[in-house]
């Protein structure tokens, strides 16, 4: 997953693995967070476990990879 957006990385978990429909499981999804200067924010969701190329507080342009796609949690 690529970047829609500049921005600042506020959360990136990506140490789940697995997934299931089962709403027990919405807790279990693997994300990155990314703050834009506009104070809009975009999440990218149910990505592969331990393939996040950012960290918390990393400063991101537009296009550059963040991680790998996957189907994780809850899904």
């Amino acid at each position: 997953m690529r970047a829609a957006r500049a921005g600042t990385v506020a959360v990136v978990r990506d140490g789940f693995t697995g997934h299931s429909a089962e709403p027990s499981w919405k807790n279990r999804t693997n994300t990155i967070t990314v703050f834009h200067e506009d104070r809009t924010m975009a999440e990218y969701s149910h990505i592969r476990q331990h393939s996040a190329r950012v960290k918390r507080g990393h400063k991101v342009w537009a296009g550059e990879v963040l991680t790998l796609s996957g189907n994780v949690g809850y899904s």
